[in-house]
């Protein structure tokens, strides 16, 4: 389906706006579009229609009036920001140059509604209402941006939560079906072990949860920090009509549409704020028995469940073919930057050695036979296609049969006298070693092109996120404000197999990585706050330093005595992280501090699958400083910082001497005993566990993370719950 035009971009479902109807009418809001290059100008016009029917007094449809048109050319950073908006006024070079294929112009429009909103009883709701937006031109609907504004009720009060990890698959409602109806199962007992985690059915739970928050007033928005999808196609055929792939899945779940309806799914009634994971960028599917732990099942019955379930054989081994292709020729871009890790050397450098085979010239052979015996040759030539057991089995029988070889009939005395000459010697282990090779490379072939399924569902890269960007949100990071706090959005991008280290000046420290350590869960690293982005012509660092300018700025022009200004950042790979062994160990550390407990530099790796570059750039930025001036405080400082990613609940606290120090601890469950409040221990770096998928400690999703800030600045609870 091509795209139609023009488009909103913003405010939409991940990146919506949420105002009172008061500052609706004084100060409108800031809507973007793309347009087409030279389209022909036809009279446009926006309608805002409740999200959901309502009795009358609830909401009614109204018409904003589109003013002030202005284009957004540049998307490189301005020299300071006025207003926090002002960051969904930069056009990522993804959407501009790739998605849009430069086709597209960008504008700003500003609307407001074309009559006083006391007289529409828009001011009457008790609670927040969501309403879509629908651009028409000439008469006609040509784009729809579903739950994109909110009328608020002006409350200094604030609520809402973080939810992250949400892998929402169509699959997974099919393999539920599955394992219920056609599996194959050895006895009772197997049955009652495979309970089936269905991230989907997660979802649907907590949104009936939520929307009874909302019904009694008691949740404002969501959070939702990346994985919201656990990878795109359904297959590995890119057929798919314009969103029917796993996005479309996500936003059917979000806005209680298509079979959601069948399932008496409503629909979740409250914003969503998004950002992108590294799932997100995934294109195709992986093999569920590579991860089943995460869906609650054993490996048994996972190999029963079929990963190319929507595609023809033929389609697979085409597939197989061009990722073996592009294998062979180093062009697979996997974790975007670096070349995937087969064994110890990189896929690219292995398969060629493989496609060349390895060349034993015979000339090669007859000249280091003139100075060493042929059966240390074999053992020389054998020892790296075979192994040295391999290699002793061979010479314990080669050895005895070249001494008596005079013995046996007929030929014996022939074939001492042939095996004499090192040049006929040469040919025999020629051939030996040249039929091991052949077979080793055969294997080896073989083996890839199994491994292909594997390495197909970690491949990455920007055209997966194109329905993202076009139905759910434009932006790779943005900010909005609201209640008077600020909240920053920020992308942490795909995986990646090098990184800066928080600790020293050198390369992050690569622990190796496997096909399973980068299909769902295990902790990856991430490509986050790479200065060198192709993706946006900006510096992440450079983005948030200039948020930061904004919010010093608005704080210290707030009279004095003024409430405190919070400030959250969100996103999906956290800045700091423990491997399960280092978090063991960390747990019995903090067992009788309930203030937590210091992490030493260098006794504790912190950086276990988290962003990768200028990670100590970022927790200075975090304590109100820059790295290149410390001892000056420069800015305020970061009061939560929330991701997800591990699957499992994490949290830490920074703290300021002479340099960032990072402890380990409960804080958000143990803020009673602590002794300290919320103010006292900022920042804090929580990490909240999954909507979908299960870990060994948090094993009954979905998880997420409930907030709440009172009307007097307060961050009162952020404690993680379960449903």
């Amino acid at each position: 389906m091509e795209t139609q035009w023009p488009r909103i971009l913003s405010p939409n479902l991940g990146c919506p706006i949420i105002v009172s109807p008061e500052e609706l009418k004084t100060k409108g809001l800031d809507i973007v579009m793309a347009e087409e290059e030279g389209h022909s100008s036809g009279q446009v016009s926006m309608l805002a229609r409740p999200s959901y029917s309502c009795h009358s007094w609830e909401g009614r449809e109204f018409v904003l009036e589109l003013k002030g048109r202005e284009e957004l050319t540049d998307g490189t950073l301005p020299s300071a920001f006025e207003r926090i908006e002002e960051t969904r006024f930069l056009i990522s070079t993804a959407l501009r140059s790739w998605i849009f294929a430069g086709k597209a112009r960008f504008f700003r429009y500003q609307a407001k509604p074309t009559f006083s909103v006391e007289d529409e009883g828009l001011c009457s709701a008790a609670r927040s209402i969501l309403y879509d937006l629908l651009l028409t031109k000439d008469g006609q609907v040509v784009s729809t941006a579903f739950h994109a504004l909110c009328l608020r009720p002006k409350e200094e009060h604030l609520s809402f939560i973080h939810l992250t990890d949400l892998h929402v698959a169509l699959r997974n409602d099919l393999y539920e079906a599955d394992l219920r109806d056609a599996m194959w199962y050895k006895d009772w007992k197997q049955v009652v072990h495979n309970q089936f985690n269905n991230f989907n059915e997660n979802l649907r739970r907590f949104i009936r949860y939520a929307n009874q928050l909302a019904d009694e007033g008691k949740l404002d928005f969501v959070m939702i920090t990346g994985d919201l999808v656990d990878f795109v196609h359904h297959g590995v055929s890119e057929r798919e009509d314009y969103g029917q792939n796993n996005y479309g899945v996500f936003r059917e779940l979000i806005l209680g549409a298509g079979k959601e309806k069948e399932r008496k799914n409503p629909g979740l009634k409250v914003p969503i704020f998004t950002s992108t994971g590294n799932h997100d960028w995934r294109s195709f599917p992986y093999s569920v028995e590579l991860s089943h732990n995460v869906f609650g099942i054993d490996k048994e019955v996972a190999e029963q469940l079929d990963p190319y379930w929507a595609d023809e054989q033929e389609e697979i081994s085409q597939k197989i073919e061009e990722v073996y292709r592009k294998l062979l020729g180093g062009e697979l871009a996997i974790h975007g930057s670096a070349k995937f890790n087969l064994f110890k050397d990189s896929a690219r450098e292995f398969m060629q050695w493989v496609q060349k085979g390895v060349t034993v010239k015979r000339e090669t052979i007859q000249k280091y036979l003139q100075r060493a015996s042929w059966q240390t040759q074999l053992s020389y030539f054998l020892g790296p296609a075979v192994g040295i057991g391999f290699i002793g089995t061979i010479l314990s029988w080669i050895t005895p049969i070249s001494k008596n070889v005079c013995k046996i009939p007929l030929i014996g005395s022939w074939l001492q006298k042939y095996l004499e000459d090192p040049a006929h010697a040469g040919l025999i282990i020629s051939f030996i070693i040249s039929a091991v090779i052949n077979l080793g490379i055969r294997m080896a072939r073989r083996g890839a092109r199994l491994m292909c399924k594997n390495i197909l569902s970690i491949e990455a890269g920007w055209q997966a996120l194109r329905d993202y960007f076009l139905t759910i949100n434009p932006y790779f990071n943005y900010g909005f404000r609201l209640g008077g706090h600020f909240f920053l959005i920020l992308d942490t991008g795909h995986d990646c197999m090098r990184a800066q280290y928080l600790w020293d000046e050198g390369d992050k420290k690569m622990r190796p990585l496997s096909i399973r350590d980068n299909t769902i869960g295990q902790s990856p690293d991430s490509m986050a706050f790479y200065d060198i982005n192709e993706y946006y012509p900006y510096s992440q660092i450079s983005w948030i330093d200039r948020v930061m300018q904004l919010i010093k700025r608005i704080k210290r022009e707030a009279s004095e005595g003024a409430r405190p200004v919070r400030i959250l950042i969100g996103l999906h790979a956290p800045p700091t992280n423990l491997s399960r062994k280092e978090r063991q160990k960390a747990d019995r550390m903090a067992r009788n501090h309930p203030q937590g407990v210091l992490l030493r530099e260098g006794k504790v790796d912190i950086c276990y699958g988290t962003l990768n570059h200028y990670l100590s750039q970022f927790l200075h930025l975090c304590l109100g400083r820059i790295e290149q001036d410390p001892d000056f405080k420069r800015y305020p400082t970061v009061d939560v910082v929330l991701s997800g990613h591990a699957h499992w609940k994490v949290e830490f606290r920074l703290e300021w001497d002479k340099k960032p120090l990072v402890y380990y601890g409960d804080f958000t469950g143990n803020i009673v005993c602590s002794g300290k409040t919320f103010e006292e221990m900022r920042p804090l770096l929580l990490q909240t566990p999954a909507c979908g998928p299960c870990e060994e400690s948090w094993l009954k999703p979905p998880y997420f993370r409930r907030i709440e800030i009172d009307a007097k600045g307060n961050i009162t609870t952020a404690e993680v719950l379960p449903l």
